[in-house]
């Protein structure tokens, strides 16, 4: 079940995994906190793939800063 309060389907997230997360959202809310979807979505889809966050903010940026414009387009 996907808690709304966390963002997405983080069962599958071993303990190193969801410490990882948890330091990607400390990440990305210090400088992207303004669209918490967005940096949730991103942190849950990086921890999927990478061991470390390494790079997280350029990917951030490059993926889903993009996403933040489109929204602000709408709006």
């Amino acid at each position: 079940m996907i808690d709304p309060m966390i963002g997405g389907n983080v069962t599958e997230f071993t303990p190193e995994k969801m410490k990882q997360r948890a330091d990607a959202l400390k990440i990305l809310m210090a400088q992207f906190g303004d669209n918490p979807h967005l940096v949730y979505d991103c942190a849950d889809e990086w921890c999927r793939k990478q061991v470390t966050n390494n790079g997280l903010v350029g990917y951030y940026k490059a993926y889903y800063s993009n996403s933040e414009e489109q929204n602000d387009e709408k709006n």
